[in-house]
């Protein structure tokens, strides 16, 4: 018993003793106080008892006990147990239940009571303290339904949520908690928060923990790593504060913690995704931008800054951009940007930067045009790309096929014009050698042979360059080929024009048709002559050079590796850049008409490109040119130059079979032939060749077939010859470029072959090896 309740009973003892009753006491207590005999009959009930139940005073006194209970089993209830105290008398001890008001409503009462007795012990009644607990009971209920809530909420919340110990242990935990981490409750309660946490994070855990303690701070959230049961770590997000007794003093810490090993696992997917990005953007040289046009804000991304070789900032303005954009280009960008905005739509342009440190880049842009709810534009957003390598590989491939296309020509007339120009070096030839040097027409035969040579140089050189023309490389000295350039100068440049060699200390090795890189050389210097009309300065030079990495990256061409360097430098009257740019396209030309057929340097470039070099120029009007030639340098000794050739060609007496579908070159070849003392036996295609064959098989000791013929071709009739007599020998002509040979597959890479046009002497001279073989 409560002292408060010692109190009360102590003041109803001492007012049943009294004399009086004490009745102005009981009448003015606040609580309910009520007296019944041992048959439950109310005998005495006080103001506030009334009060309480809703009669009127004195309306209680004779009522029963039972007749203030709710229900009937109640008030059998309370019979029962009010025949027990009378027999049985056990000590007092309070009774709660329910009482029935006199409007019927129920009201929480707690009934503190006692015997009453006479003064010889019997017992006589019983006296109650009546307290109505409705309230109390509410609070209480209240308290119990949040206490069932807070339980069901603790043990189903979706989160972990646990009640730690200011060191650390864990003093509830839900389950949650435990699916999170993996341990039962028992393991979790048996452990703490420290034992768990991953060692990166557990300092700065603890020292939010320190300062929560220290009511630094209310409450505290961090994402941190735990241990899993089964070994992996896991990233939590938890959140944490304290609760305290009244003096302050800290009790315990609720602890709540949300799994994010998803979404972090997912922030690590993005920023993986984010960095291949920006990396593919770097590689592909890509940016973005975005222009706000109301506030004229142009917001660029740092690969962008980069590429436009701008200091990064927070934006520039639309003429800030205008600004980089090369001049000749700005009006066309104007128009594109401003084009698009008035009509909402995208946009896609091509245009020229100016960097700052003076280098041009070519830009492609693309970008959406956004408007607000009434239509009208308020930003766009893009792209833009660098494609200035892209642009020189295009100007490249334009390179190759305007190369491609001379080529195509020059192989489709190859066959034709091969064999006139043959006829006519060889009639030529024929004539300079029966009259003699003194004959009065010999200077005119001299000249027709010397330009029907150059035509045959000509169409050897186009044929190069376009690639359908078999060079033959060798292992040969660039100084060397200088030497033998500069003594053949001599006689094309004038007297006005100084020559100076500048030649590497040591002889540069290179895989090259001597004669080809001969030719380049002379078509710069003739070039070089007529660019300095007035007279001046030619050098020639040559160095070794190493190209590495960056070198090749920074000037767009050629691969690493050393080189062999071929300059030649006048100081004429130059070049501006539009015809810089043009210069090796075919046709194109500065020269007057008449002067140039446009072919040279697109036929310089060719060659090169054929022996994997790479050509470039350096120009500016009134200062002269400069043409670097970069061939690939090789480690071997160079091959000695031959001999000139007697000037007579040699003969014989052996029998020759011609097998040759153009009748003038039959004729020729049968009047070359005779006049050198060898019998001759014409067929006009592969199958005559054949026929003559079997018919004079055992005086033949050479055949002599054009490869392409009508019919049978020259390997076909060969090789049914070999059928009759296998160690027959064979020297094939042909008018025919190289690549459609090889690409036919008629002959074999080590098969005796002379492409026309031929001079009589060239042909008797091979003829005469491989008879001699």
């Amino acid at each position: 018993m409560t002292d408060n309740k010692k109190t009360k009973e102590r003041f109803i003892s001492a007012a049943l003793n009294s004399e009086r009753r004490y009745a102005s006491f009981l009448e003015t207590i606040f609580y309910g106080i009520q007296e019944n005999d041992t048959a439950g009959i109310i005998t005495y009930s006080n103001a506030a008892h009334h009060r309480m139940l809703g009669y009127a005073e004195g309306e209680l006194i004779g009522k029963t006990i039972w007749d203030i209970l709710p229900t009937e089993s109640e008030r059998d209830e309370l019979r029962a147990y009010l025949a027990m105290l009378v027999k049985n008398q056990p000590p007092p001890t309070p009774y709660i239940g329910k009482s029935r008001r006199k409007n019927g409503s129920l009201i929480d009462t707690q009934v503190d009571w006692n015997y009453v007795r006479d003064d010889h012990g019997s017992l006589t009644g019983f006296i109650s303290v009546i307290t109505d607990i409705s309230e109390r009971k509410l609070t209480e209920n209240a308290l119990r339904e949040s206490e069932e809530r807070f339980r069901g909420a603790f043990n189903s919340a979706a989160h972990g949520i646990s009640l730690v110990a200011p060191d650390g242990r864990w003093m509830k935990v839900n389950s949650s908690l435990c699916t999170i981490l993996g341990y039962t409750e028992e393991e979790l309660l048996a452990t703490n928060f420290q034992t768990i946490t991953h060692p990166d994070d557990l300092d700065a855990d603890l020292q939010f923990v320190q300062k929560l303690l220290a009511g630094e701070i209310p409450s505290y959230q961090m994402e941190k790593r735990y241990f899993h049961k089964r070994g992996h770590t896991i990233w939590i997000l938890l959140s944490v504060s304290v609760v305290k007794d009244t003096k302050g003093t800290p009790l315990y810490f609720v602890s709540q913690v949300q799994d994010v090993s998803e979404s972090k696992r997912a922030e690590e997917s993005l920023r993986r995704n984010k960095k291949a990005l920006e990396n593919a953007q770097r590689i592909a040289h890509l940016g973005q931008w975005a222009w706000d046009i109301n506030a004229d804000r142009v917001t660029l991304s740092e690969d962008l800054f980069r590429l436009f070789g701008l200091q990064t900032r927070e934006y520039i303005s639309y003429e800030d951009f205008l600004g980089i954009i090369h001049p000749d280009d700005v009006a066309i960008m104007k128009k594109t940007v401003e084009g698009a905005i008035y009509q909402s739509k995208s946009f896609r342009a091509e245009y020229r930067i100016m960097r700052p440190d003076g280098t041009e880049k070519a830009f492609h842009s693309e970008g959406e045009v956004y408007d607000d709810n009434a239509g009208n534009p308020i930003s766009m957003f893009g792209i833009a790309q660098d494609i200035t390598e892209r642009k020189k590989l295009e100007a490249q491939l334009l390179q190759a096929q305007k190369m491609e296309a001379v080529g195509q020509l020059a192989g489709g007339i190859a066959h034709d014009f091969n064999n006139i120009l043959t006829a006519i070096m060889g009639y030529g030839n024929i004539l300079q050698m029966r009259m003699g040097k003194d004959g009065p027409l010999r200077p005119q035969v001299d000249n027709i042979i010397a330009s029907a040579e150059r035509a045959a140089l000509l169409t050897h050189s186009l044929l190069a360059f376009s690639r359908k023309q078999v060079i033959l490389p060798a292992p040969v000295g660039v100084n060397g080929i200088v030497t033998r350039v500069l003594k053949l100068l001599a006689h094309l440049i004038g007297e006005d024009i100084d020559i100076k060699k500048v030649l590497s200390d040591e002889e540069i090795i290179v895989m090259a048709d001597a004669g080809q890189i001969e030719h380049v050389l002379m078509n710069l210097a003739t070039n070089a002559r007529d660019a300095m009309p007035g007279g001046g300065t030619l050098i020639i030079g040559t160095r070794p050079a190493e190209l590495d990495d960056e070198y090749v990256k920074a000037h767009g061409y050629g691969a690493p590796g050393h080189y062999a360097v071929l300059s030649i430098t006048d100081g004429g009257i130059g070049m501006d850049e539009m015809t810089k740019d043009r210069i090796f396209e075919p046709f194109f030309t500065t020269k007057e008409s008449g002067r140039g057929t446009g072919l040279g340097l697109a036929m310089v470039y060719g060659i090169i490109k054929q022996h994997g070099g790479h050509i470039t120029v350096y120009s500016e009007p009134e200062k002269g040119t400069t043409f670097t030639i970069y061939l690939p340098r090789i480690t071997s000794e160079a091959i000695a130059e031959q001999p000139e050739e007697a000037s007579t060609p040699p003969g014989g007496t052996e029998t020759i079979l011609v097998g040759e579908d153009d009748a003038a070159l039959r004729s020729l070849a049968r009047t070359v032939l005779e006049d050198f003392g060898y019998t001759v036996i014409m067929a006009e295609d592969g199958e005559d060749a054949v026929r003559q064959f079997k018919e004079h098989a055992e005086t033949i000791q050479l055949l002599l077939l054009d490869v392409i013929m009508p019919g049978k071709n020259g390997k076909e009739a060969y090789e049914e010859i070999r059928n009759v007599k296998p160690d027959v020998k064979v020297l094939f002509t042909s008018g025919y470029t190289a690549d459609l040979i090889q690409k036919k597959g008629i002959l074999d890479g080590d098969i005796n072959l002379v492409y026309k046009p031929v001079s009589p002497t060239e042909l008797l001279i091979k003829i005469r090896e491989v008879l001699d073989q």
